[in-house]
């Protein structure tokens, strides 16, 4: 009778220790431009900006790079062509696009994606965060990616949409307790019985126990790198599916008519300058901390050298 009881506590033991429990959840929610018809929506190509606030996050580089081919491949798996990651990390270092958004920056989004031949620009804002809950017998690790997709429809001249997204990958490891647990609960068993090796057969279940116990903590998923992908993959993919539930936009050579505010370069102002006097010029608003014209001058003379 001892033996089958050992038998059975120590089966149970060992299946719910070696398990590690982990769950990825995540949610979005889409803001639409009422005045742009969903149904009207047509497209081709695609234009994705990197993470314009990398302040909330380490290493922002990589998840830009990590989270741009996510949602590349959202897009291209649905037959869209999206420029590629360097040519639109190129274009908009050169045009400083802002943050805002007001009039002048749609207009600026109007030149980025009549420049980049794009129809469609996505402008994403990652974040990544970590939260442990401490329990008795467990403690609850969260990783959580949050982020924002906003939409920019060069045929419109306006921000079409805005998707908030948020993945979370959740795991556990063992609380102090358990392990003070695993040492009491099989002695208070051997105490209360009669037979001889009671005690000898607790210390066993007791060791096997704590084994259990560390293999189970050592193998549990808790590399925030690894985590946080899986938290990305999970609210990208649902952020990207409620903008594809939401427009259905139809994949077409479809070809929109430039804004009249692209129908002169934005350095036209500078076309009667040699090479030599623009890169004074560029020299002179670097050093009065004119960064806008300096840009402006740095693309005239880019241009100039194609």
């Amino acid at each position: 009778m001892k033996i089958k009881f050992y038998t059975i506590w120590l089966a149970a033991l060992i299946i719910v220790t070696i398990s590690s429990c982990s769950s990825t959840t995540s949610t979005a929610r889409l803001y639409s431009e009422q005045s742009i018809s969903p149904d009207k929506v047509k497209m081709r190509t695609v234009a994705i900006i990197p993470n314009r606030m990398p302040i909330t996050m380490q290493d922002p580089e990589y998840w830009r790079n990590y989270n741009w081919q996510l949602i590349a491949n959202d897009f291209t798996a649905r037959g869209f062509r999206v420029i590629d990651y360097n040519t639109t990390v190129n274009l908009f270092t050169r045009s400083g696009l802002p943050l805002e958004d007001t009039k002048s920056s749609r207009d600026k989004y109007a030149d980025f994606a009549n420049e980049i031949n794009a129809e469609l620009v996505v402008i994403p804002y990652y974040g990544t965060s970590y939260n442990m809950q401490s329990g008795y017998l467990e403690n609850t690790h969260k990783y959580l990616s949050v982020g924002s997709l906003q939409f920019y429809y060069a045929p419109k001249n306006d921000f079409m949409a805005r998707i908030d997204f948020e993945g979370t990958f959740e795991t556990a490891t063992s609380g102090p307790a358990a392990y003070a647990y695993m040492s009491v609960f099989p002695m208070l068993i051997a105490s209360a019985s009669e037979e001889a090796d009671a005690a000898t057969t607790a210390s066993t279940v007791t060791l096997i126990g704590n084994i259990c116990l560390l293999i189970r903590d050592m193998s549990a998923p808790t590399d925030p790198v690894a985590n946080w992908k899986t938290a990305f993959q999970s609210g990208i993919s649902k952020a990207t599916s409620a903008f594809f539930d939401k427009y259905s936009p139809s994949v077409s050579n479809y070809n929109y008519e430039p804004t009249k505010q692209n129908a002169a370069p934005a350095t036209s102002n500078y076309a009667s300058f040699s090479i030599e006097e623009l890169e004074l010029l560029k020299k002179n608003a670097v050093e009065k901390k004119d960064f806008k014209k300096a840009a402006e001058i740095k693309a005239e003379i880019d241009n100039r050298k194609k």
